[in-house]
């Protein structure tokens, strides 16, 4: 499933990635999220991965 949004307030900026779900049962397995963000005049780029898994 692919993500996007937009950021306002304080800061403003774009949100992008991609999760990937367990059809089986529901869990998302891997998430991908970047984020672009302006702020006083800065420039920040953050990026999370993340993977879910049962042990």
């Amino acid at each position: 499933m692919d993500l996007s949004g937009k950021v306002s307030g304080m800061a403003s900026g774009d949100i992008t990635g991609h999760v990937d779900i367990d059809r089986k049962t529901g869990i998302p397995t891997n998430t991908l999220i970047d984020m672009t963000l302006s702020a006083s005049g800065q420039k920040l780029l953050s990026k999370m991965t993340m993977t879910m898994s049962k042990n």
